[in-house]
């Protein structure tokens, strides 16, 4: 895929709808009409570089521009929507902020993670966001070594780059816009646009993190992913559990609790301490706590 360049982005910009516009136009004020947005947009939407100038804001992570026929506002919301009321929805949140981290800062992430050798926590805690959102965001930008499965779901950004990166970066040579490509591709424009995105951040860190070229710096990654994982506990395996906490669940459980509330307890997967328990003890009664009520279930999530 080419990489962007000062002579590239001067060349697409050339192209642009808006490069004979007044400038003031594409840099609302607090309050400015609808009908001023609207006449901005109306040069977007005619534009032929338009998915180049959105790719560009996503990249840059542009926060005062309408760029690609979308304000700051409306890109935020494409990758972070609103805060759910439902705590059921929680994990969605988590997944969106992922997904914000990996595209516009995904590089750095990376970065302060391997070559820094910060912890799942203290990345979270200087983005403002939770260590599984972090986990998530690694998932999307570091590939899976090849002959291997993670445990957690992949999300729509990982499955793209995982199915079908080669596809993307020949369609992006041949000239094709990020709608084309998502129709051709079965998916969603902002999906393509995010994984374009992340797709770049994923390079960039590779340059970053090692001279030696990609291919060390990816089994570096690679090489850290199970410290990621049980730090941001969320991504934890069967045997992860076992290793960490398999005694003290066996000790909770011998004194009365179930394996609802140790799960609870200690901040961990229902299901997945379940699993621990029942290949740590087989042939044994697991003590539940009941059927599942929906309460129980919005919690778990």
């Amino acid at each position: 895929m080419t990489t962007l360049t000062a002579e590239t982005v001067t060349d697409w910009r050339s192209s642009a709808a808006c490069k004979t516009a007044d400038p003031d136009l594409f840099f609302p004020e607090p309050g400015t009409s609808p009908a001023r947005i609207a006449e901005a947009k109306a040069y977007c939407a005619a534009c032929p570089v338009k998915q180049m100038c959105l790719d560009e804001a996503f990249r840059t992570n542009e926060r005062d521009a309408i760029s690609g026929g979308l304000t700051p506002e409306e890109r935020e919301q494409l990758l972070t929507p609103s805060m759910p009321l439902d705590p059921f929805q929680a994990r969605r949140l988590d997944n969106a902020s992922a997904r914000t981290i990996a595209v516009q800062q995904g590089s750095d992430v990376l970065v302060w993670l391997v070559k820094r050798r910060m912890t799942v926590n203290e990345v979270a805690g200087r983005l403002g966001v939770t260590p599984r959102a972090v986990f998530r965001a690694w998932l999307m930008l570091v590939p899976v070594p090849v002959g291997q499965k993670r445990s957690t779901e992949a999300s729509a950004v990982e499955k793209l780059l995982a199915q079908s990166k080669e596809s993307m970066r020949t369609l992006v040579r041949m000239g094709r816009s990020h709608d084309e490509i998502a129709t051709v591709l079965g998916t969603s424009q902002s999906i393509v646009s995010a994984s374009l995105s992340v797709l770049r951040q994923r390079e960039d860190a590779l340059r970053r993190l090692s001279r030696k070229g990609p291919q060390d710096a990816l089994v570096r990654l690679q090489a850290e992913e199970t410290r990621v994982r049980r730090e941001a506990r969320s991504g934890l395996t069967v045997q992860d559990v076992i290793d960490m906490h398999g005694i003290q669940i066996r000790r909770m459980h011998s004194g009365g609790a179930t394996l609802r509330s140790i799960a609870q307890e200690l901040d961990l997967c229902r299901e997945t301490v379940r699993k621990a328990y029942r290949e740590m003890t087989p042939g044994r009664t697991v003590r539940t706590g009941g059927e599942l009520t929906r309460d129980d279930m919005r919690s778990a999530a």
